[in-house]
């Protein structure tokens, strides 16, 4: 199987699981704040808890969480997403980037 293949077949694979899960429950968007805006920067797939109420995440926006004024491009933080007590919070891990360690020049 050549790389082309491979891609194709991966992306047909995630549309079909893609449209099992829409057809069975409605898709929300995890990293927002509590008045529901989205992230300004990136955030990473997470980790839903038994009962789906708390979804575990990192992220690199900073307006998800009220007074985060750290713009830092370098760094991600660990946050949890309580689904029924609309909030997003900090849990205070701070992961690095793997493609910012490289030289700003090729990154």
């Amino acid at each position: 199987m050549n790389a082309v293949n491979a891609i194709a077949s991966w992306n047909l694979c995630l549309c079909f699981i893609t449209t099992i899960a829409a057809a069975a429950v409605p898709i929300e968007r995890i990293s927002v704040n509590a008045d529901g805006v989205q992230g300004n920067r990136n955030s990473e797939p997470g980790s839903i808890a038994d009962g789906g109420n708390f979804v575990a995440f990192t992220s690199s926006a900073f307006n998800l969480i009220p007074d985060d004024f750290d713009d830092d491009f370098d760094f991600s933080y660990a946050m949890i997403r309580d689904r029924q007590g609309n909030s997003t919070n900090w849990v205070g891990a701070r992961c690095a980037h793997p493609i910012y360690r490289l030289p700003r020049s090729i990154a």
